[in-house]
Order: C-alpha cells, then structure tokens, then sequence
C-alpha cells in the first residue's frame, strides 16, 4: 500500500460524506464484497490423545464452488446475500434446498460460479437497490472489480442518487470492512459447522440439498451487528478517522514503493534521457554556441539543373563522428554541439 494513494482516498471519502451530509446518516453508508464457499471445507482442530502424530478428519468427497455477495452498513444491518452457483442454465439451481438458505436469499448461476458483469447489475437492481431504503443519497462503498463498475450500474446509481467510490488497487485487506473483521469469522463459522454436521450425520455429505443449512447457521453467528460496526471503525469509515490504518502496515510495499511525484526514466537508443527537475533557483548551466552573420556553414546550394553526384563512403574514407554519433563534414552539427571526435 501506498501512504499517498490511501491518504487521497480518505481526503475523498470525506469529501464525499461531507457533501452529502452523511455524518449524522451511517446508516446509509454501505460496503459490499464476494468470498468464495467450497462444499469440500477445511477441517477444524480437534481434541485428540496426547502423543497423536496422525488426527484424521472427515470432508466431503466432491468439491464445487459457490460464491456469496454480502452487503452492510455501518450500522450492522446486513442486505440478504446473493449465492451465485456453477451453472449454465436455471437447472444448476435444482438440488438446492433454497427454503433453508438465509431469509430472502437471491440465488443466481454463471458458468464457473464467478460473479460478473451481468449478474453484478442483477446483483445491484434486485438486492441494493431494493434494500438500501428510500433515503438519498446513499454511498455504497466497493473495490474495483470489473463486475462492480459497469455502465449499467454506473447509470442506474446515478438515476437513484447513489454515490459511489471505489477502494485503492491492492488495499482492500486494510480497507474493506467485511474483508477486516466479518468474512474472517464467517469462514471459521462454516468450517466449524460442516465439521459439526459430518460428526453428527456420518452417512451425509455436503453436498447441494446441505450446503444452504450450513450457510444459513455460519451467516447468523458471522454477521452480527458488532462485527460489522467494528469493521467499519477498524477501516476508518464510520466513525471517520484517516489515521485508522496503521504505518505498520505499510511496511511490506516500502521496498517497492514508487512515489507518485517521481518522473520515469526512457531510454533513447544508447542514451539515458533522465528527467531533471526545474526550479527557480538552479542556474540553467547550458553550454551554447553563438551563431553569427559570419560564421558560414558551407554549405553548396543544389539547383535543378545540378546532378546530385554524391561520392559513395568506403571503408578505407575516415568519416568524422560527433558525439551523438551522427556523421557530419561541416564545422556545425544538427545536435549543436562544438566538439567532433
């Protein structure tokens, strides 16, 4: 992360909360984000005799992925989550016990159970935007997926008077309030679970008819009114702190940290063209030939009438060379340069 860049995005989000008188209204402040789910889940720790090198654990043979978009706000009210499964037609839905998924659930497919352009409109008209209230305007805060900065929802966010603002590139780990402190809990909640469920069920799976149970069970105990409101303090949003994100965290991109002010440098055949910067008080040093009346550049005029009879360059005939390597048999060069090699 970069100090400059994370420091423009909180003079902006303040800008923005200030303009549009947000201070008093968090409730209309809301952040959204995706996280991926597996039917094949990650065992949890168990309590086993002491010495036992070897504890064996029980998960489902099939895996298959599914991914949730959860939205908050910074209050702690949760939207209901968008559950996108692998599919390419309605039929992927089938097999999927959706009466016991979260209240209002929207279920979607797509071909790899990835969220994008078309389901991430879906996603704003059929659940944002019905959800968010009647108040305006609304801020909904997000990070620069492509899915999340569509045209479509571009126009439609500007017809509701919803203000939008995207999240630094490489910085939603810090950032990002359902990243910081509810999609952590959320996923020890589901391993949690699934583990609970085989122990209690041996001869069941997670499969399609289980998975929206153990989802239902993990997003009530994840997504709790003091996680969310803690993630939104942590992150500096609500209430507004722009020191929120600690200079420890900054420490593993100072060694490639480029500063924004800091010209590049091209390269020009041979040579290093460095850009130097300018400043009322540096002498400009220049070394300059005057050019007089008197100084003739010998040169020999070319009619219509004259053959144009140049004599061919060998090997064994010493050309004069400058150094800017360009080959001259007058006293001035084209780089006005004095000295000839």
């Amino acid at each position: 992360m970069n100090p400059e860049v994370v420091s423009n995005y909180f003079q902006d989000l303040h800008n923005i909360i200030s303009k549009n008188e947000l201070h008093a209204h968090p409730e209309r402040i809301w952040n959204c984000d995706e996280t991926g789910f597996n039917f094949e889940h990650s065992p949890v720790i168990v309590v086993a005799e002491k010495g036992e090198r070897c504890v064996l654990s029980r998960t489902s043979s099939k895996s298959s992925k599914v991914t949730v978009m959860a939205c908050a706000n910074a209050v702690g009210k949760a939207m209901p989550p968008m559950v996108i499964t692998k599919g390419k037609t309605t039929r992927s839905l089938q097999g999927y016990n959706v009466r016991e998924a979260p209240p209002n659930c929207f279920w979607s497919f797509q071909k790899n159970g990835w969220i994008d352009d078309e389901i991430g409109e879906k996603w704003f008209d059929e659940v944002f935007v019905k959800n968010c209230g009647p108040e305006r305007p609304q801020l909904l805060i997000l990070d620069g997926h492509g899915s999340h900065e569509t045209l479509g929802i571009i126009e439609r966010a500007i017809a509701e008077n919803i203000v939008m603002i995207s999240l630094p590139p490489h910085c939603t780990h810090a950032l990002q309030p359902l990243d910081r402190t509810v999609f952590g809990p959320l996923k020890s909640v589901y391993n949690g679970e699934c583990s609970d469920f085989l122990v209690d069920h041996p001869l069941h799976v997670i499969n399609k008819w289980t998975f929206p149970m153990l989802f239902r069970k993990s997003w009530e105990k994840a997504f709790l009114v003091e996680n969310i409101t803690s993630g939104f303090c942590a992150c500096g949003i609500y209430p507004f702190n722009a020191d929120a994100v600690p200079q420890s965290a900054y420490g593993p991109s100072k060694t490639t940290d480029v500063p924004l002010l800091q010209k590049t440098v091209a390269e020009s055949g041979d040579a290093m063209l460095a850009t130097i910067p300018v400043t009322t008080d540096t002498p400009l040093n220049v070394a300059a030939t005057p050019v007089t009346a008197k100084a003739p550049l010998h040169a020999t005029p070319v009619t219509a009438d004259a053959s144009l009879n140049a004599a061919p360059v060998t090997a064994d005939a010493p050309v004069a060379r400058h150094a800017c390597d360009r080959r001259c048999l007058v006293e001035r060069h084209a780089c006005d340069r004095r000295a000839c090699v």
